[in-house]
Order: structure tokens, then C-alpha cells, then sequence
């Protein structure tokens, strides 16, 4: 759990990623992936 926060380091000035997930299609498969994408995915919006 998160105790301190340093105010520097939670500082927003400007949005520099945005990502969309629009299914779980990757040319990747990554065990770490939070949405379990992969090569084989077969969900999409």
C-alpha cells in the first residue's frame, strides 16, 4: 500500500499514452497481458 506520494512525482501536465483495448487480438502473447491478448484472440468490438 501506498503511504507517501511524492507531489512532484504525481504531477499531470499532459495525456502522453492513450491506449484502446478493442479486443484481446495481438500479434503477441504475453503471459503478463492484462487482458489476455493473443494471436487466437477471438473477441472484438
Amino acid at each position: 500500500m501506498v503511504e507517501n506520494v511524492d507531489p512532484a512525482c504525481a504531477r499531470f501536465d499532459e495525456l502522453r499514452t492513450l491506449q484502446l483495448n478493442l479486443g484481446n487480438r495481438c500479434n503477441l502473447s504475453c503471459v503478463h497481458c492484462h487482458v489476455a491478448a493473443s494471436p487466437n484472440g477471438s473477441r472484438l468490438m
